[in-house]
């Protein structure tokens, strides 16, 4: 959740939290979300609506991405969070979400972003800020975890890696010099190794990762328990699970893309769609 005070040279953040759910882990083989999801989902999203009505805001909009996207039932979960918290929970396609990465930062120059989510990646091309092209990979951490159990750290890259390819040939083969990553997965990379380097967390943003970086801390994490994750300074606890196949996507977009570093932003989607409802209004 994002609550912010529109101004008129933009917004100010009043308050952000969030809750783990993972609904991609409750989308069972049939295509379906398992109700103890969805009764996860409802019940977050319930708090933080009454979080943002606290504040006082006078416009929430709530977006869906894609567990909901991918789910048969997905309208179950709508009709629910309607019924209880009286907002409507909007669905966005992979492009959707992507323009909202990409809008969150509004990188200088030409510029490549990408998003790993729990159950897709979006990459994002754009020039001076203004989108260009993307591409939504259907893999995300949560869903190559569920798909790799047992695997070992080079194999799970190699699948990550072929999940990625047709969004990246969508997209031209072609890499801007300046790559830029957000989402849960780079920031928590991101602190794992400014702890390793003694650095203050609050560091992240712009904080610039390098593959072999990449990969070394990768083949450090995958062979440890959650438990052992957990332990590692800089770690979120609720990350400790996916983090090493969240860093896979990357290691191996890194690959794909012959991309030897890319730097970090610590600012979400939420942004983005900030950004497009004022634009909106």
């Amino acid at each position: 959740m994002l609550a912010v005070d529109i101004l008129p040279e933009g917004f100010s953040v009043l308050a952000q939290h969030s809750i783990t759910v993972r609904l991609q882990n409750g989308l069972k083989v049939n295509g379906y979300l398992d109700d103890n999801a969805m009764q996860r989902a409802e019940d977050a999203i319930d708090t933080l609506v009454q979080m943002a009505r606290e504040l006082h805001v006078e416009h929430i909009q709530a977006f869906g991405t894609s567990a909901l996207r991918d789910a048969a039932n997905a309208q179950q979960l709508i009709r629910r969070v309607k019924d209880r918290s009286r907002i409507n929970l909007t669905v966005i396609s992979g492009e959707e979400e992507a323009r909202a990465a990409y809008e969150a930062i509004s990188p200088e120059g030409r510029a490549m972003v990408v998003n790993p989510g729990g159950g897709s990646t979006e990459i994002i091309i754009g020039d001076f800020g203004r989108f260009v092209s993307a591409a939504s990979a259907h893999v995300g951490a949560v869903s190559l975890m569920n798909e790799t159990h047992g695997m070992n750290p080079h194999d799970v890259e190699q699948l990550a890696k072929e999940h990625l390819q047709p969004a990246w040939e969508q997209l031209g083969d072609t890499a801007p010099q300046k790559v830029i990553a957000s989402g849960g997965t780079a920031t928590c990379t991101a602190n794992v190794l400014l702890a390793k380097q003694q650095h203050e967390a609050n560091a992240v943003e712009g904080f610039v990762i390098m593959r072999a970086d990449a990969g070394k801390l990768l083949e450090e994490l995958f062979p440890m328990s959650v438990e052992e994750r957990r332990a590692c300074p800089g770690m979120h606890p609720q990350r400790a699970d996916i983090l090493p196949y969240g860093l896979a996507i990357l290691t191996a977009f890194m690959d794909l893309t012959n991309t030897n570093a890319f730097s970090v932003s610590d600012r979400g989607n939420l942004y983005g769609f900030i950004k497009r409802m004022i634009q909106k209004s």
